[in-house]
Order: structure tokens, then C-alpha cells, then sequence
């Protein structure tokens, strides 16, 4: 008798041990999944990152291109407003060597009579 409690108590833990088995078997399936999960959104991950680097690159590439035309376009605008100014100089200029002509004209037909 006492061999055969031996025995079911043998049976008893094998059976735990192959429970036991079976569900390490069944844990290492879902791992293997996750594992193969997470491996998957760690490549779309680098590739998204990649993809936003590139672009991130090329608005850079644009913004310093849009700053270099910003700058010579702000440099015509200067040399076009100080042509105005001169202009606007020798207008005055102009006008007034005008009124001082007119003057003297005045001057010299009031001379003549």
C-alpha cells in the first residue's frame, strides 16, 4: 500500500510538472509573439524616425534657403528705399534751385521796367 500512495503521489506530480510544462509552453508561444510584436513596431519605429529625420532635413534645407532669399530680398528692398531717398533728395533739391530761379526771375523782370 504504501507503494502505491508512492505511486499516485508520483502521478500527482508529474501531472503538476506537466501542467506546469504546458502552460511554460504556452507562456513562451505569447512571448515569442510579443517578442515578434514589439520587434515589428521597433522596426516601423526607426522607419518613421528615419522618415521624419529626412523631412526634418529637407524643411531645414528649405527654411535656410527661404532665410538666404529673405536676406537678398531685404537688401534690394534697402538699396531700392536709399535710391528713393536720393531721388526724393534731388527732388527737393530740384525744386527748390526751381523757386530760387523763380525768385530771381521775379527779381529780374521787376528790374527791367
Amino acid at each position: 500500500m504504501n507503494y502505491r500512495k508512492q505511486i499516485l503521489d508520483l502521478n500527482m506530480e508529474a501531472k503538476k510538472i506537466n501542467e506546469q510544462r504546458n502552460n511554460a509552453i504556452v507562456d513562451l508561444r505569447e512571448l515569442k509573439i510579443n517578442y515578434a510584436t514589439l520587434d515589428n513596431l521597433q522596426k516601423k519605429t526607426q522607419l518613421l524616425n528615419e522618415q521624419l529625420q529626412n523631412e526634418k532635413t529637407e524643411l531645414q534645407r528649405k527654411y535656410q534657403a527661404t532665410l538666404s532669399t529673405n536676406l537678398e530680398l531685404s537688401r534690394k528692398l534697402t538699396q531700392a528705399n536709399e535710391d528713393y531717398l536720393k531721388v526724393a533728395q534731388d527732388k527737393d533739391r530740384a525744386e527748390e534751385a526751381l523757386k530760387r530761379s523763380q525768385i530771381q526771375a521775379k527779381k529780374i523782370i521787376r528790374i527791367k521796367p
